[in-house]
């Protein structure tokens, strides 16, 4: 009789099911909630991925463009460029906090289309999904864009201007004519983008200190007031405003801000102006050497040499990008009218369409 009763007292305890069964429940219960975790994980850093390889491709097609040795007809050729130039640009612009992610990249080019497309295979090592038998969450991408070398893109501008005291003789001073030919040639890029969709400009001043400068900007007329704000004085040393000026137009914004608008890569431009001569050797060495930077890196160079000594011309010729890029002036008209030529140039190839 007592074993019976004991046989039925052990049958109708539910404690230890009730636990067994909890236990049970748990572990789905965190594969839902872990999984759930790394996939919202995984969406923010595709959409991460996805930006970045956007601007990466932008950067590897802008430098592309300002390799005139690059034959756009050549398939091969601007993929192997493009290979050797994307993981650079796509790491500068991934957050250094984000976990590893990137598994490769595959270029094709269609020369008759001109577009570059990437394919980006990217994946996010989950955590808590493993537990599902889900390592990754597949998070690739792709990207294109248009290689226009033909149209001459979107404009970005930079004035390096000489204020040095030699800039303060004559009479109207060399200063006063340059201010009427940076306005001019102002004027004349103004009529050409009335709305601000493709011409970014800045300046910085120089003697023998590099200015505060004026940022690349939409704004023509804010660079005009800075250039109408100059005065002359103090000795010349050009090397820091040219060095300043290539890393302003080497900024990956100047390409954001431009493809944001027009959807463009843009023709990078320096304007470099003196009228006299470096007050050390030392100033020119580091003067050529960033006018070298530029011109590698694509930017176009124009010189203008106005009233100035031999050793002076020397330099701007040897920085500007072709002898056709190099100008001599001896009289105020004319440097207003290289000013204005100048400005035609640039602008005359600009695409004004989306």
């Amino acid at each position: 009789m007592k074993l019976l009763q004991r046989a039925r007292k052990f049958l109708n305890n539910t404690r230890g099911t009730v636990a067994v069964l909890f236990a049970l429940s748990v572990l789905p219960m965190m594969m839902v909630v872990g999984s759930a975790i790394d996939y919202s994980k995984a969406s923010n850093l595709h959409t991460n991925v996805s930006a970045s390889v956007d601007a990466a491709l932008v950067a590897t097609a802008t430098n592309i463009l300002n390799d005139v040795s690059i034959n756009l007809e050549n398939q091969s050729v601007v993929v192997a460029r493009a290979e050797e130039l994307f993981e650079t640009f796509l790491f500068k612009n991934i957050k250094s906090n984000l976990p590893p992610f990137y598994n490769g990249a595959n270029f094709s080019f269609d020369t008759g289309l001109q577009e570059l497309t990437v394919s980006v295979d990217a994946s996010y090592k989950t955590h808590m999904a493993k537990i599902a038998g889900f390592n990754t969450v597949n998070i690739s991408t792709s990207s294109a864009v248009k290689l226009k070398r033909e149209t001459g893109g979107s404009l970005s501008m930079y004035l390096v201007l000489d204020r040095s005291g030699s800039m303060g003789w004559n009479f109207p001073t060399r200063m006063t004519s340059l201010k009427v030919a940076v306005d001019g040639m102002i004027d004349g890029m103004k009529e050409v983008d009335p709305d601000k969709q493709f011409i970014r400009m800045g300046a910085v001043a120089y003697n023998h200190y590099t200015f505060d400068q004026k940022s690349i900007r939409w704004n023509l007329s804010a660079v005009n007031n800075y250039v109408q704000a100059m005065n002359a004085g103090g000795g010349t040393n050009s090397s820091g405003a040219v060095k300043k000026a290539y890393k302003q137009l080497k900024k990956q914004k100047e390409i954001d801000e431009h493809y944001a608008k027009s959807e463009q890569v843009p023709k990078l431009v320096m304007v470099f102006m003196t009228d006299g001569n470096n007050n050390a050797s030392s100033y020119d060495n580091e003067t050529l050497k960033y006018c070298t930077k530029a011109k590698n890196y694509g930017m176009e160079i124009y010189t203008v040499a106005f009233q100035a000594p031999s050793k002076g011309q020397a330099l701007l010729e040897e920085c500007a990008t072709t002898s056709s890029h190099y100008f001599e002036v001896e009289d105020n008209d004319k440097l207003i009218e290289i000013f204005k030529k100048i400005g035609s140039n640039v602008t005359a190839n600009l695409f004004i369409s989306k």
